[in-house]
């Protein structure tokens, strides 16, 4: 696609033979188009997370305990989730309390929630659990997290 782009700011096409004057400007804009098609190229590897909704529930429940938020799932018509009164009304609670499948989350609330887990998060037991079994995907969402929060992106949940 760039060699087509290229290949058409050419001074021989017809339209740029009879007016020079717009090739250079063109041109520069190609370049900074092409700029911006690369820096989106640069997006596309945190522009989504994919992960089952079942899935997607246990790696929190697995990021929860390194933050003192404990899911209880021991009845499934009736699933509870416990917390310090210090996350009350937190973006970082809003992340826990999320719908798995719905809705979305703020740019905001993904910077703040991503502030405020590590700031409370326990280090020894996160290490502990990039050991154990959930070690790849704790990888893997806390680095989307952490590009989230600094391209300052929403999450869409579908």
């Amino acid at each position: 696609m760039k060699s087509l782009m290229i290949g058409c700011l050419s001074k021989d096409t017809f339209f740029y033979f009879l007016h020079p004057e717009f090739l250079k400007s063109d041109t520069k804009k190609y370049e900074e188009m092409e700029k911006d098609a690369d820096k989106a190229q640069e997006f596309d590897e945190i522009d989504s997370f994919h992960i089952g909704y079942g899935h997607f529930h246990f790696l929190r429940k697995e990021l929860g305990e390194l933050v003192s938020v404990r899911y209880d799932d021991s009845n499934l018509f009736d699933p509870r989730i416990y917390y310090d009164d210090e996350l009350v009304d937190t973006a970082l609670l809003r992340f826990f309390l999320h719908s798995d499948c719905d809705g979305e989350f703020s740019s905001y609330d993904i910077h703040e929630s991503y502030d405020q887990f590590l700031k409370l998060c326990d280090g020894k037991k996160l290490q502990d659990k990039k050991a154990g079994n959930w070690g790849k995907e704790i990888d893997e969402f806390l680095n989307f997290w952490r590009k989230s929060s600094e391209q300052k992106l929403q999450w869409e949940f579908c």
